[in-house]
């Protein structure tokens, strides 16, 4: 979820939550580079085209925006520490354990914060997005909460019972489109609670 989506009257049903541009933008080239590597040189050619293209596209990201986002910061982090290990030890699973990791990350850093009595989310997204209650900022944190949990989930069985170039086709093919439907889902519950910056 970026913290920079910037909100008006013209919004896409996904533009309350995220700007999807910048998403896309961020996450699509480095995934196809990734899948098209794996295609022809398998996954650790396609793991050191994916840190590579995804350190590219962070890079990008900063020169349009001239900031520094936090959360693709800590997955680009999260994609070298990993795809380092993975390729030092040539052991695939390293790279395809990382989302399921990140994801429980985000899941546990939510559910810390309303044990800790705040909202981690509603301080993320605070230059784009403002709710109308508290109850409104819980009830969307525990929806990201579950989101994240069934991911790390869908990964997990994805890398564990499938084949290498399954997991590849499942993280290209299938996880961006879920959370692009999940942003679109979370639309109507944002736009009835939505404060107009």
């Amino acid at each position: 979820m970026d913290a920079r989506a910037r909100l008006d009257e013209t919004d896409t049903p996904a533009g309350p939550v995220v700007r999807l541009k910048e998403r896309l933008t961020y996450e699509v080239g480095p995934l196809f580079a990734f899948f098209i590597a794996n295609a022809i040189g398998g996954i650790f050619v396609g793991t050191a085209i994916f840190m590579v293209a995804t350190v590219l596209a962070l890079v990008a990201n900063l020169a349009r925006e001239r900031r520094i986002p936090t959360a693709p910061v800590a997955s680009t982090v999260l994609i070298l520490i990993f795809g380092g290990l993975s390729l030092a030890y040539a052991e695939p699973w390293i790279i395809m354990v990382r989302p399921t990791i990140m994801n429980l990350f985000y899941a546990l850093a939510l559910l810390g914060g309303l044990a800790a009595g705040r909202i981690v989310l509603r301080i993320v997204l605070k230059e784009s997005l403002v709710l109308d209650t508290e109850r409104a900022w819980r009830v969307l944190t525990w929806r990201a909460v579950a989101f994240l949990a069934l991911l790390a989930g869908l990964n997990e069985i994805t890398w564990r019972f499938f084949s290498v170039d399954v997991w590849v086709a499942f993280k290209v093919f299938a996880v961006l489109p879920l959370n692009v439907a999940f942003i679109a889902a979370q639309a109507p519950f944002v736009r009835r609670h939505r404060v107009r910056l």
